[in-house]
């Protein structure tokens, strides 16, 4: 690498499952072979987080030991402490100039404002943000401040969803003008109950998971806008277990293209199913209809442990001539694109512009619209929730929610609906329905 060359020098905040996987994508990205891009400064979480957790993630996240070595783990700055201790380091030029968010759905805004504040280049886990005013409020701030705003949306470049825009190309492609389409995406119930049943409360299984599917059917469709959305859902087997979330959720979505998408999203899938995740859809247009399955993927294995279907794309790599293994599936894709932007933005090669004409803060608005107004929607049986009167209706949220000082503030972006002056679902309707 030339020695002029600026480097990338990042913080993480959030060491959990995809954390875990990430720091490892991150420490490769500072190989020679490929390009020395990144120098990871260290990484922060509310919990203190030693190498013998973080090694109990490895497998889930199927990351071999080798891959984050205990001695480069704790060569990095590690910063455990409050919500607030992180935000003051993150603002901080000893944070390095970008920012990687891997926490928790629910706790992502005061950590992107953190960095979109202290003009760092940002890269979140999606979605963007849980509210749609938080999300604006990310986006706006990184603009103002000429930085690099990109969401781990790795659905685009799966080798089964990468030539969908090309496929579809705004109604000018082989399917005429799109009409319909249903996607669909089921997690087994190991997510919320075992993995992220710390959380799962503050989430719900189309925030995890429908907004991989709504961005992945933008993307198709050239990025059309939502107009407006009505979801339902239902609370029974988490709820039977102690988990006050909905088991599944059902969205209809109209877009301003014309097209009408049902997405289907559900996280208490059997555990016997043969994989952790069933996903796939299908769009319908004027003169064609595509349908790609992204969990038959063409091989099957069968163990002592069972039947499953096998994604050898996600997490998939190779060794280079110094004999560092790096991961080449599209897991790892839009890590690489970010680093490679922002890169070439440091180094003068590219413009912030032209660094997110791929993927950026704008297009992720539309996932997290849509995730908003579900959320919103689902509580009111389904009643339509018009995107254009989204942000009105956050602002008299968190209107209600500021009558509770900072811990009201901080509620209402973690995405909670209810607080003392919103004690039911007539009061939030009367919010709805008095900007609607």
């Amino acid at each position: 690498m030339d020695s002029e060359q600026k480097k990338i020098r990042l913080f993480q905040v959030g060491l959990g499952t995809f954390g875990t996987s990430s720091l490892a994508i991150w420490r490769q990205l500072g190989f020679k072979s490929q390009g020395e891009l990144v120098e990871t400064v260290g990484f922060g979480d509310i919990v203190e987080k030693p190498y013998s957790q973080a090694r109990e993630l490895f497998a889930r996240a199927s990351i071999t030991e080798d891959r984050l070595p205990e001695d480069y783990f704790n060569s990095l700055t590690r910063l455990h402490g409050t919500e607030e201790t992180l935000t003051e380091f993150i603002k901080s030029p000893e944070s390095g100039n970008a920012v990687y968010v891997s926490t928790p759905d629910f706790a992502h805004h005061a950590y992107l404002m953190a960095a979109a504040e202290g003009g760092k280049h940002i890269f979140c886990e999606k979605p963007l943000d849980i509210t749609y005013l938080g999300a604006l409020e990310v986006v706006r701030e990184s603009k103002k401040q000429n930085k690099v705003l990109q969401v781990d949306f790795h659905k685009r470049p799966d080798p089964y969803h990468n030539q969908l825009p090309d496929v579809v190309k705004d109604g000018a492609g082989d399917l005429g003008e799109i009409l319909n389409g249903y996607a669909w995406m089921k997690d087994q119930i190991v997510v919320p109950r075992d993995w992220f049943r710390g959380w799962a409360h503050l989430a719900s299984s189309f925030s995890f998971l429908g907004s991989h599917m709504v961005d992945l059917v933008a993307f198709a469709m050239d990025f059309p806008q939502p107009v407006w959305v009505s979801a339902t859902g239902h609370k029974k087997k988490l709820k039977s277990l102690g988990i006050d979330s909905y088991d599944d959720m059902v969205a209809m979505v109209a877009f301003d293209n014309g097209a009408n998408v049902v997405f289907d999203t559900n996280w208490v899938m059997n555990e016997t199913f043969p994989a952790i995740v069933y996903q796939g859809f299908e769009l319908w247009g004027t003169e064609g209809h595509i349908r790609i399955d992204s969990t038959r993927r063409g091989e099957e294995l069968t163990t002592n442990d069972g039947f499953k279907f096998v994604n050898k794309g996600f997490i998939a790599g190779a060794t280079d001539s110094d004999g560092n293994y790096y991961e080449t599936g599209y897991r790892a894709i839009p890590f690489m694109n970010f680093a490679r932007d922002v890169s070439a933005v440091l180094n003068g090669k590219s413009t912030v512009e032209e660094a997110t004409r791929k993927i950026s803060g704008e297009q992720a608005l539309i996932s997290t619209a849509v995730v908003r107004a579900s959320t919103i929607s689902v509580e009111l049986d389904g009643l339509r929730i018009y995107i254009d009167c989204l942000e009105e209706i956050d602002l008299r949220i968190r209107a209600e929610f500021e009558k509770e000082g900072e811990d009201g503030i901080r509620r209402f972006y973690q995405g909670r609906l209810y607080c003392d002056a919103i004690k039911s679902k007539e009061d939030l309707l009367k919010i709805v329905m008095d900007v609607q």
